[in-house]
């Protein structure tokens, strides 16, 4: 008796663990707009939190952003990111995918900054005749320079 209701459970439980495909979304995004998606929301998401960026940025809503920007929506967004969450593998390709895209990004504009440490971009300069600011060390300048290139990079 105890075998039967011991090889029942195991049965049962082999059953549940049956890999479970989720059906393609309709409106399913694409893996290359997926990932110009995911990189936009990270950049968007670390530029935000970063304390020396500007107040208008903090107005700004990542998600909304993004589905304004890719013409999509919320629901499209989730249903497309749990798809393809299902397949562990490809879903991890994708986040090196955009990994890459964020390291080929930094390296340029850390080239930028080593090429032209002094050099601010016109909004920075506006921005600062209308309010002084005193920089104190580099480190703070290269990050300034860093969040205005993101954000023209962000905005193109």
């Amino acid at each position: 008796m105890k075998k039967s209701i011991l090889f029942l459970l195991m049965v049962i439980l082999f059953a549940n663990c049956e890999s479970k495909i989720i059906q393609e979304p309709e409106k399913l995004i694409s893996e290359d707009q997926m990932v110009a998606i995911l990189y936009d929301l990270y950049v968007l998401n670390a530029v935000r939190n970063n304390s020396f960026s500007d107040s208008e940025l903090q107005d700004i809503t990542p998600a909304q952003y993004i589905y304004h920007k890719y013409k999509i929506d919320s629901l499209q967004f989730a249903q497309s990111d749990k798809y393809y969450a299902t397949n562990v593998d490809e879903y991890e390709k994708l986040h090196e995918r955009v990994t890459t895209k964020l390291k080929d990004n930094k390296a340029k504009i850390d080239s930028i900054i080593a090429k032209n440490p002094q050099e601010k971009t016109a909004d920075s300069i506006a921005k600062t005749a209308q309010k002084p600011l005193k920089l104190r060390d580099s480190g703070l300048k290269k990050r300034m320079l860093r969040n205005s290139l993101v954000l023209d990079s962000i905005q193109k």
